[in-house]
C-alpha cells in the first residue's frame, strides 16, 4: 500500500475525531484563520495591480499611446490597458465591448432590474399603508423609488 502524505492522514483524523463544540469551535477558528490569510493575499495583489497600473508604459507603448492623442500626462499601464480593451471592441470582440459598456455605467436596465424595482415600490406602499396612514419616512422612500421607476423608463422608453 502506497505511503500517505502527511496532510492525508491529518484529514483521516479529523474524520475519526467526534464531532463536537470543540472541534467545531476549532475548525472554525482554522477556516477564519485561512480566509484572513486569503484575504491578505488577495489585498496584496490588488495593491500590486494598482502600482503596475499607475507606472509609465514604455517607450513603444508610449509612442502608441502618442499616436492615438493621448496627452504625456495621462500615459499610464492602465491607459495602456484600456486602449487595449478598446482595440479589441472594435475589431468584433462582443465581451470586451459589453466589458467597456459595463465599465462605463451604459448597462441597460433589465426585465429582471425593472421587476425588482416594481417590487420594491409595491412593498414600500404596503408598509406606507401600514404606518401612520402613510406619513412616515417611508413615504419619502415610496418617492424616492418613484422616481427612479420614472427615470429608467426616460432612459429605455418603455415600461
Amino acid at each position: 500500500m502506497a505511503e500517505m502524505s502527511e496532510g492525508k492522514k491529518r484529514q483521516l483524523a479529523n474524520l475519526t475525531k467526534p464531532f463536537t463544540k470543540e472541534t467545531a469551535a476549532e475548525m472554525g477558528r482554522r477556516g477564519g484563520i485561512a480566509a484572513q490569510k486569503a484575504i491578505a493575499k488577495k489585498k496584496h495583489l490588488k495593491d500590486s495591480l494598482k502600482v503596475i497600473l499607475a507606472l509609465e508604459p514604455s517607450d513603444r507603448n508610449k509612442s502608441k499611446l502618442a499616436d492615438l492623442g493621448i496627452p504625456e500626462d495621462q500615459m499610464t499601464n492602465e491607459m495602456l490597458m484600456a486602449v487595449a480593451m478598446f482595440n479589441k471592441a472594435i475589431k468584433g470582440d462582443v465581451r470586451a465591448a459589453e466589458y467597456i459598456r459595463d465599465l462605463t455605467g451604459q448597462q441597460p436596465q433589465s426585465k429582471l432590474d425593472r421587476a425588482k424595482t416594481n417590487l420594491m415600490n409595491a412593498q414600500a406602499k404596503a408598509l406606507t399603508e401600514q404606518t401612520n396612514g402613510g406619513k412616515s419616512e417611508l413615504t419619502k422612500l415610496d418617492e424616492l423609488l418613484k422616481g427612479i421607476d420614472r427615470l429608467a423608463e426616460d432612459d429605455n422608453g418603455t415600461k
